[in-house]
């Protein structure tokens, strides 16, 4: 079709027919495809489908701001008519143009800023320098996830002490433009190349560098930075899912298990460093208590005493009531013995958690529970239980972090299969409210089935240190320990 029909076409179309609604083919006399609003076509389908032989112009445009929909300062706005502003920015989510101006190709508005479709724009790669063992790069763990924020330092630690004149950062063999100080903020790019497993688990490994000069001349490390990153496809603020295998105790496979990506209370932390989540009493529901820095029952101090509370402080499920001056705190209980040993209330039921059914007083959210010990225990797939990371069948189980580290901001776990994590968030202990094992040598998370031994009232659950995982731990229930949800199938 030549240009002249063309145009007489669009211009019937858009003043003569302006009431008309569906679906539209321009170019040829068939029926659009069924799921197309405008089929643009020069000819009907021919051997192979090819409809044209010509393309689409899209509007040609110079983005000077990629995170303002007007493409450009307020004076001087390169997408005319529109504001920065409600309703605008959600109403032309979608809208498409080409971009002339740095880093040409197609843009599409999302609603807080214009993303280039197809490759990125890579910076020079960066060709490899000598290596020094005295040139460190590190992060307070080499995890994280696609919302999050990484910052990474760098360091020279050579005797006599000598400082780097200057420093450049290389992420996956490309410079980074302007990063040139002595740390550096990694943000995942929104069109990351992910790796999906046999398990659906999506993630990718970075590697990071600092050449740094030094006299005169370029040194890197030994070896680059490895960044696990793991996609989170609902996001922050909510729980995503991370898939691991399964075995039973003797041995046979049992279906993948669905475990939330962070530990209760971690669903908003954007900084992998503070990605801990909460610490719960056993059997407890979310009332505040959970809280690393809630206030302690029954002196808001470091004392040790046994305070748990009275039956008639406990509402119909089993939970400390509202108007009780114990609500919403961490209840301290030194006691050494007896059936209120460890326990933060006088009636220390076994049912307020339940290893078979979700309870009223399980704290995860709608679709996840606390798993129970079998479950903990099918991750490891020892017929014990216990053992080191070497010892796990079901799923490799790594070390990961600075298990040892005397530096409060370094953070440790276990890497479980290829994208699960259990950080070592220490424990809160039951006698005075402390955090008393350090966040970087131990973790230990509940599960939801209770233990006893003998008159004393426990709660099951799974502690790592870096040499030794026991999946079926028991705690005093008083005790403060993590929660990693599992889908409540």
């Amino acid at each position: 079709m030549n240009k002249i029909k063309l145009t007489i076409i669009l211009t019937l179309f858009t003043s003569l027919y302006t009431d008309i609604y569906g679906q539209l083919t321009i170019g040829s006399g068939k029926d659009p495809m069924k799921g197309a609003l405008l089929d643009i076509k020069e000819n009907d389908e021919a051997t192979g489908g090819v409809t044209a032989r010509r393309g689409m112009m899209l509007p040609r445009v110079e983005l000077l701001d990629l995170t303002r929909l007007t493409g450009g300062p307020d004076s001087s706005p390169v997408i005319k008519d529109v504001a920065d502003s409600e309703p605008d920015i959600s109403r032309h989510i979608g809208l498409t143009v080409y971009n002339l101006g740095n880093c040409p190709g197609v843009y599409v508005w999302t609603g807080t800023e214009w993303i280039k479709l197809g490759e990125p724009c890579n910076s020079p790669v960066v060709p490899p320098v000598p290596s020094d063992p005295n040139a460190n790069v590190k992060s307070c763990i080499p995890y994280m996830f696609d919302y999050q924020t990484m910052t990474l330092s760098a360091s020279y630690t050579a005797t006599p002490v000598v400082t780097p004149s200057s420093y450049r950062w290389v992420v996956d063999d490309k410079l980074i433009e302007g990063a040139t100080g002595d740390t550096y903020i990694y943000i995942p790019p929104r069109d990351m190349v992910w790796v999906t497993d046999a398990l659906g688990n999506r993630t990718k490994t970075v590697a990071i560098t600092c050449q740094m000069m030094i006299d005169g001349s370029l040194v890197q490390p030994s070896a680059a930075y490895e960044v696990l990153v793991v996609y989170a496809e609902n996001g922050i603020g909510e729980l995503s899912p991370v898939y691991v295998n399964a075995l039973a105790p003797d041995g046979t496979a049992l279906p993948k298990v669905t475990v939330a990506h962070v530990n209760l209370g971690a669903e908003n932390d954007t900084d992998p460093c503070d990605c801990l989540g909460d610490l719960y009493q056993w059997g407890r529901i979310a009332d505040g208590h959970q809280k690393r820095d809630s206030e302690r029952w029954l002196t808001d101090d470091s004392s040790s005493e046994s305070s748990p509370v009275s039956v008639g402080q406990l509402d119909s499920n089993g939970q400390v009531l509202a108007t009780s001056g114990a609500y919403g705190k961490f209840i301290k209980n030194s006691s050494t013995g007896g059936l209120h040993y460890g326990t933060w209330s006088n009636d220390p039921k076994d049912d307020l958690w339940s290893s078979s059914v979700k309870t009223i007083n399980d704290p995860c959210p709608v679709g996840w529970k606390v798993p129970s010990t079998p479950i903990w225990r099918s991750l490891y797939g020892v017929s014990l239980g216990s053992g080191g990371p070497n010892d796990a069948l079901a799923n490799t189980w790594r070390p990961l972090g600075w298990w040892g580290s005397a530096d409060t901001r370094d953070r440790s776990g276990m890497l479980v299969g290829s994208a699960l994590f259990l950080v070592a968030v220490g424990q809160r202990n039951m006698n005075d409210g402390v955090v008393s094992v350090p966040t970087w040598r131990q973790g230990y998370y509940w599960s939801a089935s209770y233990a006893a031994s003998g008159s004393v009232k426990q709660g099951g659950g799974i502690s790592i240190t870096e040499t030794y995982v026991n999946a079926t731990a028991v705690t005093a229930r008083s005790a403060g320990n993590s929660v990693r949800c599992v889908a409540d199938l």
